[in-house]
């Protein structure tokens, strides 16, 4: 067999046994729902259409997720920086000046005989969580944010949001806002995008599809793709973030990827696959640390006795896999960013698999394989140096002087995360 690295075109080919390796789906037409652009700023929201609903979540058998993470890139094209780039998330109420409601979701009324009420998406990280300003984007520099939120299940009286199980154009549907802003030299860009998500009732199967990685399960050559394609191999000790956490490899067994829900409405049932870090939000804190990347393979056996390997970065769904697939298996190692020190969460993964027209299954068992971890502490020396008084209406010059004396790092700027030192004068 031949090794094949394509996208959107062969690039070069080598010889190797019974795989091939297929980049073109990783960086395919349909990934990212649209893009815009303004000037040097580019945008585009990457996410799923749909979010998971257990079939039985009136009378629950199992337990369902209730929160996803929402992802957006964005690129400077130019050959100039961008600098004071500020993305939001929540309600845009002016595109010509980037302003809106961060953190706080479109609402929708629904009526329906089966459900009913106004429902909305949440963030449960709040107004700090929505917004991230990032001090300079550099020439040809791509940065991913993702977003952590929640979804509603069931309305006020228990009943499913998804509404009839048979229907799915009764499916309830939320809007979200990406926004944002940056100077290109003296010129300010702005780019925006609403998008949709809709809540899909979903079979549950908990069967230890989930799994932490282990030698076994990761041949080298799967690792010598992703290094192949990326230019790097995954390390657990060395995170592709400065000052991240990698949370070890998982490990999830897909399956077989079926023809799902028509998502594009092209008349062809999507064969689509979801790997989320965190299902559960009672466990997860947006606040302590927020996921800043991922990346890994995805691996589809096909039915001539081959592998297509995917190696893929900041990717969490993955449309339009082979029709002749016989089962599909991927490793996702994601990083996190600590924000508040001394904090433990549990991640809880789950993954959503196309699995017949019209239909979808989730595997969601929650903790198997990623565990508790935790923030590591820091150590901050503040000094402040200022004259006792001054006269009112006169000058005062004073100093801070910051010093890390932790292991750890303290603020990531570049990332939206900058360490902030906060004063006040009285008046007069």
């Amino acid at each position: 067999m031949q090794l094949i690295f394509t996208y959107n075109k062969i690039l070069y080919t080598s010889t190797v046994q019974g795989l091939v390796l297929a980049l073109g789906f990783w960086l395919a037409p349909g990934l990212v729902r649209a893009a815009t652009v303004d000037g040097s700023l580019k945008m585009e929201v990457i996410t799923a259409y749909n979010f998971v609903v257990d079939s039985n979540v009136e009378s629950p058998s199992s337990v369902s997720p209730s929160a996803a993470h929402l992802g957006v890139k964005f690129t400077n094209t130019g050959a100039t920086p961008l600098t004071n780039l500020r993305i939001s998330i929540g309600t845009l109420t002016n595109a010509a000046t980037s302003s809106g409601t961060p953190s706080v979701f479109p609402p929708r009324t629904v009526a329906e005989a089966t459900y009913g009420g106004t429902f909305r998406l949440q963030l449960p990280g709040g107004a700090v969580d929505a917004v991230r300003d990032i001090p300079t984007l550099a020439p040809g520099q791509s940065l991913v944010q993702y977003f952590f939120v929640t979804y509603p299940l069931k309305d006020g009286s228990g009943k499913s949001v998804t509404g009839a199980a048979n229907v799915t154009a009764d499916d309830l549907w939320l809007n979200y806002d990406i926004w944002a802003s940056a100077l290109e030299g003296v010129t300010t860009r702005r780019v925006d995008q609403r998008s949709k998500v809709t809540m899909r009732n979903e079979i549950s199967a908990m069967a230890n599809k989930i799994e932490p990685n282990t030698t076994a399960a990761v041949p080298d050559e799967y690792l010598n793709a992703i290094q192949a394609a990326l230019g790097w191999r995954p390390s657990t000790a060395t995170p592709r973030v400065p000052g991240a956490i990698v949370k070890e490899g998982i490990w999830y067994n897909l399956g077989n990827v079926g023809a799902g829900f028509d998502n594009n409405g092209d008349g062809v049932p999507d064969r689509n696959a979801w790997m989320q870090p965190v299902g559960m939000p009672g466990s997860y804190d947006s606040t302590a640390l927020r996921l800043i990347k991922c990346y890994g393979i995805v691996i589809v056996k096909l039915n001539d006795g081959t592998e297509q390997l995917i190696p893929f970065e900041d990717r969490l769904y993955f449309e339009n896999l082979p029709g002749n697939n016989t089962g599909a298996v991927g490793l996702v190692f994601y990083e996190y960013l600590p924000i508040t020190p001394g904090q433990s969460v549990i991640p809880y993964p789950y993954q959503e698999v196309a699995s017949g027209y019209d239909n979808e299954k989730f595997n969601g068992d929650f903790g198997a394989g990623a565990g508790a971890f935790s923030t590591p502490p820091v150590s901050l020396s503040l000094v402040k140096a200022a004259p006792a008084t001054a006269a009112p209406g006169g000058t005062v010059s004073y100093g801070f002087t910051a010093t890390n004396t932790g292991p750890s790092a303290i603020g990531l700027p570049e990332y939206g995360l900058p360490f902030v030192l906060e004063d006040s004068v009285p008046t007069g």
